[in-house]
């Protein structure tokens, strides 16, 4: 404004700027990104898509509860100006995906309904989705909890590949685990089971790790079966194996064995407790040599929770559940998060309806522990008192 510099300020120079907002992690970057593109119009340069955009994925990317309108309203400004004949200004797939982003990372309930409206103007623009936003669209579903929409989505793209869009990536790594995800979350073991199958035998894709495996013993989990215990332990015997057999990266870890633990918690089968402390021994043989197989206090109470359900050899049930409250005696630390308590609490009423005649003796031991941790929680804030 001053005409000291040797050249002028254009929209180049400001799109700039607005982009290294977008892209930062300071709290208050959508209101500078903001500021900067309100003092662009301010002195006389218009903003284009890439400006406009910019400041979309500025706020997509803010923690603010008004991202999802602001960005809403910015596109709806873009569209009218386009409309009136402003061509530097039409959204593109970058605009449009920043919106769609907003909405699924928003916190606020009906922001993610409104994606398939915003869809839908894309659509009517004739803007082809490219592979970020079909990713954005089947988290959207996937957080919505709709795994059939999910496969919706990704059945679209596979078929926008097949007709020769080889921008699009329908055989990654990522849509694979949303996909296997989305029917996991639902509770769907024999879906998510079929996903594991053909991302398993598919030569395009990355092969399933760890991770993948445990969303088939999830879903098992989830979906409350009579036999879910017995078919996550299966699913358990095939990471191994495919680990022995094929050399893939799934060897069993702590998740893997909890969740089966957490199915037997859960079973009518007689020797539930049995085979969930048979699981717990397993961990704790590889826990010196594996940081991933260090048992937590969830494997510790879900093998509990078995064993008072077991209603075969309740004498040796009843050891078990005492060598894992003495295990738990150096570990009082584990009981002080709410989540932790509220994980006591289920042990304790489990233990209350067993069939241990030591059961009275079990639970003073867990109020004991109680007491210990509640000590230990106020040494703790005089500590940070004192400092």
């Amino acid at each position: 404004q001053e005409g000291a510099l040797p050249f002028s300020i254009d929209q180049e120079c400001f799109n700039v700027v607005i982009g290294a907002w977008s892209k930062s992690v300071n709290p208050a970057a959508a209101e500078r990104a903001t500021a900067v593109f309100q003092r662009m119009v301010a002195i006389g340069i218009d903003p284009d898509v890439v400006s406009y955009s910019s400041l979309i994925w500025a706020w997509a990317r803010s923690k603010s509860r008004h991202s999802v309108q602001t960005t809403l309203d910015l596109l709806q400004r873009m569209l009218q100006e386009w409309e009136t004949g402003n061509t530097s200004v039409k959204p593109n797939h970058v605009t449009f995906n920043g919106v769609l982003w907003a909405m699924l990372h928003s916190g606020v309930d009906g922001d993610l309904a409104k994606a398939s409206t915003i869809v839908r103007q894309m659509e009517a623009l004739g803007i082809k989705k490219t592979a970020a936003i079909y990713t954005t669209l089947m988290n959207l579903e996937l957080k919505r909890c709709r795994p059939d929409r999910v496969e919706f989505v990704i059945e679209e793209m596979k078929s926008a590949f097949e007709a020769g869009d080889s921008s699009l990536e329908p055989f990654a790594r990522n849509v694979f685990v949303t996909h296997l995800q989305a029917w996991s979350k639902a509770g769907n073991p024999e879906k998510t089971e079929s996903v594991l199958s053909e991302w398993i035998v598919n030569e395009r894709a990355p092969k399933p790790t760890t991770q993948d495996f445990n969303a088939v013993l999830q879903a098992w989990l989830r979906s409350k079966r009579p036999n879910a215990a017995e078919k996550a332990e299966a699913g358990l015997a095939q990471m191994k194996q495919m680990v022995e057999s094929h050399g893939f990266d799934c060897r069993p870890d702590l998740y893997s064995f909890t969740t089966v633990i957490s199915c037997y918690a859960q079973s009518d089968n007689p020797e539930c407790g049995h085979i969930a402390y048979s699981l717990l021994r397993e961990v704790l043989e590889h826990e010196t040599a594996r940081a991933d197989m260090k048992p937590n206090l969830v494997t510790y109470a879900e093998t509990l929770v078995a064993l008072c359900r077991t209603r075969m050899d309740i004498r040796r049930a009843e050891n078990a559940a005492a060598h894992i409250l003495r295990a738990l005696r150096s570990k009082d630390f584990m009981l002080l998060s709410d989540g932790n308590k509220r994980l006591l609490g289920k042990v304790e009423s489990s233990l209350s309806k067993s069939p241990f005649p030591q059961k009275d003796g079990f639970l003073d031991q867990l109020n004991l522990k109680k007491e210990a941790a509640k000590k230990m929680a106020e040494h703790r804030n005089e500590d940070h008192r004192d400092a």
